[in-house]
């Protein structure tokens, strides 16, 4: 009688556990890709590339081309490419300047 009541007792301390880890699990975990976004239209979950543009016209889903897509972020990339070397520029004439005042500077006497 005593062997049964505790093997009843673990029994239902291993169902009470399994319950409550079953109960700690997220719903719905979904792991994304990396570049990869999920996007929420409608009722409906998307997987796209990150700055895929979506348009949603009446039910029907409609979303960038991949060849749009990988024009507009090639275009985007040569922007900033063009950006970032203009600034390196500045960036070395600032330097060239800061050169040469502290040039000047050091060659004539202090007081």
């Amino acid at each position: 009688m005593r062997k049964e009541l505790i093997l009843s007792a673990a029994v239902l301390l291993l169902a009470a556990f399994t319950a409550l880890a079953y109960d700690a699990e997220p719903e719905n975990v979904r792991v994304v890709p990396a570049g990869m976004e999920l996007i929420k239209v409608g009722g409906t979950d998307v997987l796209v590339p990150r700055g895929t543009k979506v348009t949603q016209r009446g039910a029907q889903l409609i979303l960038e081309p991949p060849e749009q897509y990988l024009a507009r972020k090639i275009q985007d990339l040569e922007e900033e490419i063009a950006r970032l070397k203009y600034e390196e520029a500045q960036i070395k004439k600032d330097i060239e300047s800061l050169k040469q005042s502290t040039g000047q500077n050091a060659s004539s006497p202090k007081e």
